[in-house]
């Protein structure tokens, strides 16, 4: 909705650059590796199967997931502030940001890399005990 209030004149003679980047994950090095302020899109799925939640990912496991690290998210943003920074006049960009086509992730193998993560570092419960988590995750 934000987008269509700007797109329909909102932003006046402000240029506008929208980024649109698709799932995004936690970081990849900033702060540092796997830090994420709170849990949020695929985040919620990862967090549920280390708690021992849930046994199942819906989905085919040979399409293509489209995560992006928050942190690339953000430089990609700062890219773009650098390039449209001293554009004259006003119009609008739209950047789609995501790494299926030169780094894409199956789905099984994405679920293969949380069932051996939380293999070997299981998340601790409430009462100090490794949460257990279904022996194998179903797509």
């Amino acid at each position: 909705m934000g987008e269509m209030l700007l797109f329909d004149g909102l932003r006046q003679d402000v240029p506008l650059v929208v980024m649109r980047p698709s799932i995004i994950t936690s970081t990849y090095k900033e702060p540092f590796p796997g830090w994420i302020e709170g849990v949020k899109t695929i985040d919620s799925f990862i967090a549920t199967y280390g708690r021992g939640r849930t046994a199942t990912f819906l989905g085919d496991p040979s399409k293509i997931l489209d995560l992006f690290p928050v942190d690339m998210v953000v430089n990609a943003m700062v890219v773009a502030i650098v390039i449209h920074l001293d554009k004259p006049y006003p119009r609008t960009v739209v950047y789609h940001v995501g790494s299926s086509k030169s780094n894409p992730l199956e789905i099984s193998i994405f679920v293969s890399y949380i069932c051996d993560y939380f293999a070997k570092h299981p998340l601790i419960n409430v009462q100090g005990n490794p949460s257990e988590q279904p022996i194998n995750l179903r797509c």
